[in-house]
């Protein structure tokens, strides 16, 4: 909280001086929705399925520090949370071997959501649900039993955490048609430190690398490895065993393709997910599959359509050694949504969204979504 408030008024103190204006970018967006799910025990239910409103502000800062320089902020306000710096970080250009660097608290150089994790990008309003479904694996130890009344339930951790920020170090670069980038993170794409120091003592390892072969066409792909569980996950007698949480890694692929052509967009992802967990006297693979492919026609100027399909399957596991036969560890999820977007104004835009999510378990966990949404930049 020290850290937000120190922030907040050093923006506000450049903000009053105004011979360093020059040298600052100001920006941001908000956004306000109102939304209305299905009252069911899924958890994509929203405030237990009664309508509700809600809303988001993000700020942007960006100051020019030297001529290679530069500082960069994100302050995202959203309700119901304190206020949170996703974005952090010093960044300067130009270095040797035409690389760049970035240090503090950036978006993890992986998968190709991007920007369309803000409003004024998203031609829908949900995240595709391997970003933003939270799946029955917890970063921490718990007992098994507790693994299996997870399933289906969520609160544990999710393949690829929202927009994935987390504070580290990153060199980044292109040559040609090649772009690239390798990180050091304080954690891994599905459990990342972003709020707090490490804690485990490993460091989650980033690789990305994309390909333009054609101008609107980036195919890219990614790696990140490291340990997940907190040092707090070894020392626990009520677990069976004392296990060093260094050992268990946790490995995430993915390959991603946008492609733009006139009026239309594709965006497609397919992220591969594997997670050594250590149950009470055994160890486990948690394995997961995840893929999202959304598709998006600009009508006119104003109205553009989409629409989108993401879901999770996950391989079987073994939680208990009784069990006969492995089964999976989690239920299979199924997400559909489509919306209409109309630009009121360059910097004003209306939503209109649904969301269709299926459990694979039981019928009794489908959910329906509608969202209406308006959203603006400054």
């Amino acid at each position: 909280m020290l850290l937000h408030t120190l922030l907040t008024g050093s923006i506000l103190f450049l903000l009053i001086h105004g011979q360093v204006l020059s040298q600052i970018v100001f920006s941001g967006e908000a956004a306000v929705h109102g939304i209305q799910t299905d009252r069911t025990i899924s958890n994509r239910t929203t405030a237990q399925g009664r309508a509700t409103f809600g809303w988001r502000v993000d700020f942007f800062a960006d100051a020019i520090v030297a001529e290679n320089v530069s500082f960069l902020s994100g302050l995202r306000v959203f309700q119901n949370e304190d206020p949170t710096f996703d974005f952090l970080a010093i960044r300067v250009m130009d270095l040797p071997l035409g690389l760049n660097l970035q240090v503090g608290k950036f978006d993890i150089p992986f998968g190709n959501l991007g920007e369309r994790r803000f409003a004024m990008r998203n031609t829908l309003y949900s995240l595709p649900a391997p970003y933003d479904y939270s799946t029955a694996l917890p970063a921490e130890r718990v007992p098994t039993q507790d693994l299996q009344r997870r399933r289906g339930a969520g609160g544990g951790m999710r393949l690829m955490d929202f927009g994935i920020y987390d504070i580290g170090a990153m060199v980044y670069g292109s040559s040609g048609i090649v772009g690239f980038a390798a990180a050091l993170t304080n954690g891994t794409v599905s459990a990342p430190g972003n709020r707090a120091l490490n804690t485990n003592g490993d460091f989650g390892k980033v690789l990305r690398i994309t390909v333009e072969p054609l101008q609107g066409w980036i195919l890219g792909g990614g790696l990140c490895f490291g340990a997940y569980l907190a040092d707090a996950a070894q020392d626990s007698a009520r677990l069976g065993r004392v296990v060093n949480v260094r050992d268990y890694k946790q490995y995430t692929a993915e390959i991603d393709a946008e492609v733009t052509i006139g009026h239309l967009a594709v965006y497609a992802q397919g992220t591969w997910s594997d997670s050594r967990y250590p149950l009470e006297q055994r160890d486990e693979h948690f394995r997961a599959l995840g893929y999202n492919a959304e598709v998006s026609y600009a009508v006119s100027p104003r109205l553009t359509l989409a629409t989108r399909l993401s879901g999770i399957t996950f391989d079987d596991a073994r939680l208990d050694d009784t069990q006969a036969q492995a089964s999976a560890w989690d239920d299979d999820i199924l997400d559909i949504e489509s919306g209409l977007v109309y630009r009121i104004d360059r910097n004003v835009l209306a939503k209109l969204a649904w969301r269709h999510s299926r459990l694979a378990a039981t019928q009794s966990k489908i959910s329906d979504q509608i969202v209406s949404q308006l959203a603006v930049r400054f």
